[in-house]
Formats: structure tokens, sequence, C-alpha cells
């Protein structure tokens, strides 16, 4: 979409040059498959997983990342482990959590970010309504496109502004959500598994990157 990502710096030189052996620590050394699309995000395949196993009791999934993104994909077995500041344990999000932080439910993360917008992922949502418009106006109206429906009923300066910026909100809101219907060709259930003893390959691939510290937690670990 026109002006999505536009700003963004470019990968540092360094990560870049780093990048090859952290994909081929996964494969080689792990033997695990690496997930891609071209066109997607990685939050998009996060996605699509995650709704792959979605309401399978025997199955739980735990995403560890940052991005608030993957809020909306929370539900009764799909938990968002986040990155807390000053050393603090990564905190559980499963529904409660998210509503505590955000105000809204997980189903409402890309309404929210309709109107309030977010200027990480360059969604300008609709200027001039930051997050308390936002979640006051969900609370109410549920969804963005139900709220610019009743825009006049809006009292304040927000009922103008979203009539105002309502194509703004629509492709604020198409912007953020998740793809989870993708046609992933690698993946698959039994070769995407955490391997419980050492991988074969590990102890060679980290020698030949002259890792023998992360060798020795290897072995700790395995």
């Amino acid at each position: 979409m026109e002006g999505y990502k536009a700003g963004r710096p470019e990968m540092p030189e360094d990560l870049a040059t780093q990048l090859p052996f952290v994909f081929s620590f996964f494969t080689e050394g792990m033997e695990l498959p690496l997930l891609s699309k071209e066109g997607f995000e990685a939050d998009d395949i996060l996605a699509t997983i995650a709704e792959h196993f979605r309401n399978q009791a025997e199955t739980e999934i735990v995403i560890f990342s940052g991005d608030q993104d993957l809020f909306q994909i929370v539900g009764e077995n799909v938990t968002v482990l986040y990155p807390q500041n000053g050393g603090k344990l990564p905190k559980r999000m499963n529904a409660e959590a998210v509503y505590e932080k955000m105000g809204v439910s997980p189903e409402q993360v890309p309404d929210y970010k309709a109107i309030a917008g977010d200027t990480s992922d360059r969604i300008p949502g609709v200027p001039g309504i930051g997050p308390v418009g936002a979640q006051k106006i969900l609370a109410e109206y549920t969804t963005v496109e139900n709220a610019l429906e009743h825009a006049t009923e809006i009292g304040g300066k927000n009922g103008s502004l979203l009539h105002e910026h309502k194509e703004s909100a629509l492709l604020s809101k198409k912007m953020a959500i998740l793809h989870r219907d993708l046609d992933i060709a690698n993946f698959d259930e039994d070769t995407g598994k955490i391997p419980r003893i050492m991988p074969k390959n590990l102890p060679d691939f980290l020698e030949n990157i002259s890792s023998r510290r992360l060798l020795t937690r290897a072995e700790k670990i395995f």
C-alpha cells in the first residue's frame, strides 16, 4: 500500500551480514524449516500458523514478540509473550491482558489502529484522535465501520474527524489486519517441532562459526 513502510531506515550493514548465519542456525544447525512468503511479513506467517492450530485443545500456541499487531490473534489457546523493560520477564498476553494494555479486545486491535494509528508501522489512522479517543469510540461502537456510520452521533471533534478522515480510517484498518490464510509451501507440523535432543548437525555448525560458547549452552540445554 502506498506509504506503508515509507521512510523506514535501511537495515544496518552489520545486521545484514549476520542474517544468513541466523537463518543457517535454524535450517542447518537446528534442522528447522525457514518459513517465508514473498510480499508478506513474519507476523502474517505467525498469524497463519496460529490460525491453523486455533481452538485445538491439545495445542498451546505461544508467540514471543514485541509486535503489538499480533495481539489481534490472541485467543483461547493463543497467547503472546511480550517483552518488558527493566529486565522483567516477558508478560503473557491473553485476552484480558490485551484489554488491560490497549483498552480493546484482541478482535478490536485493527479497529483501534484504524482510529489511533501506529507510527511504527506507518498506519495513519484518524489524525487528531489518539488512543483514549479510539478506546471510547470502540467501547460504544465496537468497530470502526460502525463508528463511521454513526459519526454524526459522536459528540465533540471525534465525530467530525471520523467523517473527514473516513478513507484513512478504512485504509488503516486494512493495513492493520494480519493475513491468516497464507499458503506456506514448506510448513509442516512435524518438521517444525523443536527437537528435544541435540540435532546431529548442530555441534559441527557451531564449531564452523567458532562459537564454543553457544555449543556449551546447547549441550546444557539438550
